[in-house]
């Protein structure tokens, strides 16, 4: 028999920042490999540590809906929205494209985020 309380029960552990710090490192260290072997050229690599944010910022996401049982809230989608706007600027910089010619991609973020808003549930 268990004698533990729900109060004294050890807390669960949670994975989402391991689990987002780990797929990090993971895809840095694909992309450097890429590179070093001459398969995928950035001359801009240093935008990967923008990246850090974005994950950090979907495993914020990931937190939330699993705290609001699985439910798509509006902290869940921005959240979600947050990180697709920091990962679309490190894209941009990573592969050096040019602004002047992908800026309406923020604009398509923004409508959908907005569009998605409609159908997400209030916190």
């Amino acid at each position: 028999m268990n004698n533990e309380t729900p109060e004294t029960s050890p807390e669960p552990r949670r994975l989402g920042a391991s689990l987002w710090v780990g797929i990090a490192f993971v895809l840095f260290g694909i992309i450097l490999v890429l590179q070093t072997a001459g398969l995928v050229r950035l001359s801009n690599w240093w935008a990967l540590f923008i990246l850090i944010p974005a994950l950090a910022s979907f495993g914020k996401a990931w937190h939330r809906a699993r705290v609001n049982g699985g439910r798509f809230t509006r902290s869940v989608l921005s959240a979600i929205s947050g990180g697709l706007f920091i990962s679309t600027v490190a894209l941009l910089f990573l592969f050096s494209l040019d602004w002047g010619r992908y800026w309406p991609v923020f604009i398509v973020l923004a409508g959908l985020s907005t569009l998605l808003g409609a159908f997400a549930r209030h916190d």
